[in-house]
């Protein structure tokens, strides 16, 4: 590798990160509950539509379409009609009308009332000003104008990660954000497909023909050729190179999956995927193996894996060890950071939280 210095139960679920030990539910009277670190709370009583939770937020619309925010307990309303709500992690943005909002650390911030496309990640959001068409970000409670560009910015999947992004200017020079810092990738015509995660950045260096990484302020040279797919994660790249091959790049080193791999799946600390009919996790540079045989609903986020076990229940696969939530024969269960909500009956509900089963 060469390395060079660049300066039906009414239940949803989304992904989110480690430290997230809420989550929410609605029992068979439509009403809505929270679960917070052990305690659950009822919190509507009436069905809810579009509800999503992040570390420390819960955001649903109401029957009478009026959308609202709980961030750590408090109740606020966001917007009246039709909104599109994405979830992060830490933040929640949401875009109405052309009013894009982002609600960080339980403030709401109106970052324009004339978007013209943006992306987002975990700690950042990108976004197009209709008004004068510039370039502008979001990220540590500061709104930073970088770039003035010609027409409509398009920001597609990849481009911006958790807390970095990739943007090209008007003369095809491509950089990399990083903590305030734009650093120069390549130059090209061409139009190249980046992946974005926590701190990296994965790209076919259209200039020097390679298969690259951004990290941390560098660039790493991970293939002599372009690669075939490849995925960032938090602080990794999966990646499928030239001979066909599955690689994952992570803390310098570069490690081999496998060949003839199915349903690969990049989730935050995780790379699930198949191999003779068996489910493999991929996890801190170890290969583990899961000897079930009704893995194929499985659900991933953060460092956590949860299937159906033999006996109908639910196991998890925790950041390194496979562990029992319930033998009891559930008839859904749904995956929130460091929560599993586990339905058994229409009316029998349970929380498993930190090793511990709380029923509703």
């Amino acid at each position: 590798m060469v390395k060079y210095l660049l300066i039906t139960f009414s239940l949803f679920w989304f992904s989110f990160g480690y430290a997230q030990n809420i989550t929410a539910f609605s029992d068979a009277n439509n009403k809505v509950y929270e679960f917070n670190s052990g305690q659950i709370k009822l919190i509507e009583y009436q069905r809810i539509a579009h509800l999503q939770v992040g570390n420390n937020y819960i955001a649903y619309a109401n029957s009478q379409g009026d959308y609202y925010v709980r961030w750590q307990g408090k109740k606020m309303m966001l917007a009246q009609g039709f909104t599109e709500f994405f979830e992060t992690d830490n933040m929640l943005i949401a875009h109405f009308t052309s009013i894009l909002k982002v609600v960080d650390n339980g403030n709401v911030v109106n970052l324009t009332s004339f978007v013209q496309s943006f992306g987002y990640g975990d700690s950042v959001v990108v976004f197009q000003d209709k008004i004068g068409g510039n370039l502008k970000y979001y990220y540590q409670d500061t709104i930073i104008e970088f770039a003035q560009v010609i027409g409509n910015y398009e920001f597609y999947p990849g481009l911006v990660g958790n807390n970095v992004f990739a943007y090209s200017d008007n003369a095809g020079n491509y950089y990399a954000f990083q903590n305030h810092n734009f650093y120069p990738l390549f130059s090209a015509n061409g139009f190249p497909k980046f992946s974005s995660g926590l701190n990296v950045i994965a790209f076919n260096d259209l200039e020097f023909n390679t298969f690259s990484i951004y990290r941390n302020g560098e660039i790493i040279n991970l293939e002599d050729q372009y690669a075939l797919n490849y995925k960032a994660g938090d602080d990794f790249v999966y990646y499928q190179d030239q001979s066909e091959t599955h690689k994952v790049y992570y803390k310098d080193d570069v490690m081999e999956l496998g060949f003839d791999l199915q349903n690969i799946n990049v989730n935050d600390s995780i790379i699930t995927f198949f191999e003779a009919d068996y489910l493999k996790i991929w996890y801190d540079n170890e290969i583990y193996t899961i000897f079930n045989t009704n893995v194929t609903a499985h659900q991933v986020d953060g460092g956590i894996v949860a299937f159906i076990n033999k006996t109908g229940g639910v196991n998890a696969f925790v950041r390194g060890e496979e562990i029992e939530i319930t033998n009891q024969r559930v008839t859904g269960f749904s995956l929130n950071g460091n929560t599993i909500v586990l339905q058994f009956s229409p009316s029998s509900y349970a929380v498993w939280w930190h090793g511990k089963l709380y029923r509703f």
